[in-house]
């Protein structure tokens, strides 16, 4: 790994970024609050998200959260809408690689879809 791509990694909006911060508001939520489930963690982690420094509204983070059962989900999910073209040709492969890898090394129990995208998507 070179200069520019642990440069290109600490940026913010990256995926590994993103998923940094997610899983910090996630984790910190989860032990402040033991007995609430991971589905209220994962709304919290997402409305903190969009109050606060983007622009989501609730019928889009409703869908988001329909559709996630990980952290690793939901971080997908908001890229994709943050920064679409992440989750196009020909970026989506580095999109993904990035975000399994992170998630992988961090929380393994979060990986969720990834794992399934990181097949599909390397062909």
């Amino acid at each position: 790994m070179g200069f520019f791509d642990k440069l290109r990694k600490s940026m913010p909006g990256n995926p590994t970024s993103v998923a940094k911060t997610m899983l910090k508001i996630y984790t910190s939520y989860l032990a402040v609050n033991r007995d609430v489930s991971k589905a209220d963690a994962l709304r919290y982690c997402i409305e903190s998200r969009y109050q606060m420094i983007k622009k989501m509204n609730q019928g889009e983070i409703e869908a988001c959260l329909a559709k996630s059962d990980t952290l690793g989900d939901l971080v997908f999910l908001c890229i994709a809408k943050e920064s679409p073209l992440r989750v196009k040709h020909p970026y989506i492969k580095k999109t993904v690689e990035d975000l399994y890898t992170f998630f992988k090394e961090y929380a393994p129990e979060e990986v969720g879809v990834l794992q399934q995208l990181r097949g599909s998507v390397s062909i």
